[in-house]
């Protein structure tokens, strides 16, 4: 199993060489992103996609450190959450 950033880097320069991959991952993130990885992302999880231009430009943080309980849970077997998109975590 690719790690997150070995798939974000993964599509990041897919979408960079391939224009029809890039209009396919813009227009259904979630499929593509299951599809390219053989993963399930849960309906619990939000997918978006940013595309930089000439005058937009995103920067994207990383997560806080305080998680909700449900968020929790999830990370730490009480859910599919994380598990379902990075399989079992140690």
């Amino acid at each position: 199993m690719k790690s997150i950033d070995e798939m974000r880097a993964h599509v990041l320069e897919k979408a960079a060489d391939d224009l029809s991959f890039r209009a396919e991952l813009i227009s259904d993130t979630r499929g593509v992103l299951e599809n390219e990885f053989d993963i399930r992302i849960p309906d619990s999880i939000s997918v978006h996609v940013h595309a930089d231009d000439p005058v937009n430009f995103h920067l994207v943080l990383p997560p806080t450190s305080e998680l909700d309980t449900g968020t929790l849970e999830e990370i730490s077997g009480g859910g599919p959450g994380l598990k379902t998109i990075y399989g079992e975590l140690p």
